[in-house]
């Protein structure tokens, strides 16, 4: 079990076979809206700030990622073809050589 927790938490922070510094950041931020909460909730304590620290640390997971597709996607990735026809130069509608 411990072991398949681990290969997952691995896969979340890879792309593409290489480590996500975006990736990375969303899950260290998520793990610490976590820790904060429990402890206050365990504790029983109140935080004037928490609702700022939830915000940053919850809402700005889901920004890194949309940060992080946004550098995947131009940087990173590969170009798929969906439509399934052989690639042109645009202008003219001629397929390119391939090299």
């Amino acid at each position: 079990m411990w072991r398949c927790m681990c290969d997952f938490l691995t896969a979340m922070t890879y792309e593409n076979g290489i480590p996500s510094l975006t990736r990375f950041f969303s899950i260290i931020s998520f793990i610490a809206f976590l820790a904060a909460s429990f402890y206050l909730m365990w504790n029983n304590q109140q935080w004037g700030h928490y609702d700022t620290f939830a915000f940053i640390t919850g809402g700005g997971g889901a920004t890194t990622q949309i940060f992080n597709k946004y550098f995947n996607s131009k940087y990173s990735s590969k170009t798929i073809d969906l439509t399934g026809k052989s690639p042109t130069d645009g202008t003219t509608g001629e397929p390119q050589a391939r090299k």
